[in-house]
């Protein structure tokens, strides 16, 4: 499946997928994003969009694979918005889906741990970078692992409501691994104890 092109540059074809091909290869040209994700529009334009990791442009070729296979015209271009605008957009069309209790943590954990740190970030520079390096902002600021955990689903849902509406492309944070959290167990009590 791997076939040399162009020099020393390697391409890692994923196939076509609803008249997407796909590819991924490894650029040596370029230090800073080196894998570089190619494929075709089903009205055969070529684009193409760069990663820092191979495991970003997998993740990136992943869901180019998933929107084909779902019908969607294709990735968008990175947005604009700006993550404070698409978290209150957000609330307001979906906030009406949500439990009461639901909507509440969301809003306490979107105020006191996403929007003071990225906030004001746009939603295509958004990756998987940017936010593994945000996490370990909130967790420099006193969040712990179970709650920034939290707070990374919670912005996965926004993100992943965002794709759906063609903001992004797709959800950086589906290739960010959960924290370990350490679960502590009760301690046994001795036989002296219990009477």
């Amino acid at each position: 499946m791997c076939a040399g092109h162009a020099g020393t540059d390697s391409w890692q074809t994923s196939g076509s997928q609803n008249g997407a091909s796909v590819a991924i290869r490894q650029r040596t040209d370029t230090k800073t994003k080196p894998w570089q994700v190619t494929w075709r529009e089903r009205d055969r334009t070529q684009r193409s969009r760069s990663f820092a990791t191979r495991r970003e442009a997998q993740a990136f070729e992943a869901e180019i694979v998933a929107a084909k296979a779902r019908g969607v015209a294709g990735p968008v271009g990175p947005s604009k918005v700006r993550v404070t605008e698409w978290l209150e957009r957000w609330f307001t069309t979906y906030g009406h889906e949500w439990a009461r209790t639901t909507k509440r943590q969301r809003a306490y954990l979107c105020d006191k741990w996403v929007l003071p740190f990225i906030g004001d970030e746009r939603l295509g520079a958004l990756t998987v970078a940017t936010l593994r390096d945000y996490r370990a902002r909130i967790l420099d600021a006193g969040s712990t692992a179970k709650n920034a955990n939290g707070v990374m689903r919670v912005l996965s849902a926004a993100l992943g409501a965002a794709v759906d509406e063609e903001l992004i492309p797709t959800n950086p944070c589906r290739s960010v691994r959960s924290l370990p959290v350490k679960r502590t167990r009760p301690r046994a009590l001795q036989p002296m104890e219990v009477e």
